[in-house]
């Protein structure tokens, strides 16, 4: 983005438009949500319908990695593409990211360290829960650094960790687990395709003013 000569009136209305463009450093996905929603569906229809083997298993454990990945390179190279743009709220948004983290983390190994232990000092010798949901559980606070942008994309980052874990094991869904992932996923999507036509929308705004080099 151009230096330029505007007058105050001129000057809020850059600044509005640069706070607008930031969002896509860190809070708003666009299309990667639009994708990660479309890989939500796949995952579970894998889950699903697909029976259980070694290829099976390996796109399971593929499909929240390539999420992660379709995002991160969108922002990088897609909406951050006339120049990188951070804002001030970033920073707020990092310390919540972390804090909220490490609490997980904290919770999360802590109830697995408390199973173990008191599964291996009881009769049985063992965890008093399966080793899947101690893995689900450990996983937990990983998904939420890289799925932590919004709280749908949260959950349904959580949520294609856990059907991986279970994939790996050989488990497909039990009950009516499907109804709300559909409204999860079209909630990402709706977000994301917003996302996206405010971005199209700040893009046009920056080639009228010559913000654009």
């Amino acid at each position: 983005m151009n230096a330029i000569n505007a007058n105050p009136e001129q000057l809020a209305s850059y600044a509005e438009i640069t706070r607008e463009y930031a969002r896509f450093s860190c809070s708003a996905a666009g299309l990667g949500n639009v994708i990660g929603g479309g890989l939500a569906l796949l995952s579970w229809a894998v889950w699903s319908y697909v029976p259980d083997s070694i290829l099976r298993r390996v796109v399971l454990i593929v499909l929240p990695v390539l999420w992660v990945a379709i995002k991160k390179w969108l922002r990088r190279r897609y909406y951050q593409r006339y120049g990188q743009v951070t804002s001030r709220g970033d920073r707020r948004g990092k310390f919540w990211k972390v804090g909220l983290t490490a609490l997980l983390a904290l919770v999360s190994w802590g109830v697995v360290a408390a199973f173990i232990i008191l599964g291996l000092r009881g009769p049985h010798h063992r965890p008093l829960v399966p080793a899947r949901l101690l893995v689900d559980i450990s996983l937990v606070p990983i998904a939420a650094w890289f799925f932590f942008d919004n709280w749908v994309e949260l959950i349904l980052g959580v949520g294609m960790v856990g059907t991986a874990v279970s994939g790996v094991y050989g488990e497909a869904p039990h009950g009516h687990e499907g109804g709300l992932l559909f409204l999860l996923v079209l909630a990402l999507i709706w977000a994301g395709v917003r996302e996206h036509r405010l971005y199209l929308s700040l893009e046009q705004k920056l080639k009228q003013t010559g913000q654009l080099a």
